[in-house]
């Protein structure tokens, strides 16, 4: 009876791989069960983990550029009112019995949505509150309200909204940075189990 020829095959362990965002760093670590056994697979499952993060990053960075864009129309809009604020500020502007603002042009449906969405103090609550009527030509402020209140309050709002595009735009840049870092990690991991996978195969033959 001929004897078989032995065939040596040199198995590859399965591993942990982490990824350190600060250097770029792959460290693979072998994983095993608790009785000392490789799991099978993982690599695989890491993988398919990894494209999901992706994916999902990549879905909030579009979401984020959405909110973006809303912000930078909404703070360009509320500038413009400001803008047509000052330019129409009467001779009182401390005024606070019958005052009145003849705008030019007359207020828009973006201006009056704008003016009922910034916030002042109780018991007034928004600026809408200031007015008798936005409808009204020229604007007429009830009394105890002034053309220097109206103005402060449209300055809080664009700060206000200009402060939280600022720290959005944060939020964006670190996003894209996640979403671009787990992308490398991605291809990172690729290209070790294709080289894993090459040097199996060279082992079996």
């Amino acid at each position: 009876m001929m004897n078989r020829p032995r065939v040596s095959v040199r198995r590859r362990k399965h591993n942990v791989i982490t990824f350190d965002p600060g250097s770029g760093a792959v460290t693979i670590d072998p994983l095993k069960d608790q009785n000392g056994n490789v799991l099978v697979g993982f690599q695989a499952l890491l993988l398919q983990a990894a494209i999901d993060r992706a994916a999902k990053n990549t879905i909030r960075v579009e979401l984020l550029q959405t909110q973006l864009q809303a912000q930078n129309d909404q703070i360009h809009f509320a500038n413009d009112l400001m803008a047509r604020l000052l330019n129409s500020t009467p001779t009182d502007p401390a005024k606070n019995q019958g005052a009145t603002i003849a705008i030019s042009p007359p207020l828009s449906a973006k201006d009056k949505e704008i003016i009922r969405a910034t916030a002042v103090k109780p018991p007034e609550n928004t600026l809408d509150k200031y007015f008798k009527s936005l409808d009204a030509n020229p604007l007429e402020l009830v009394n105890g309200k002034s053309f220097n209140d109206v103005t402060t309050a449209m300055k809080n709002e664009v700060n206000r909204l200009t402060n939280q595009n600022q720290q959005e735009m944060i939020n964006y840049q670190s996003m894209i940075n996640q979403r671009n870092q787990m992308l490398e990690w991605v291809a990172s991991l690729i290209t070790m189990m294709a080289t894993q996978t090459s040097s199996t195969i060279a082992n079996l033959r």
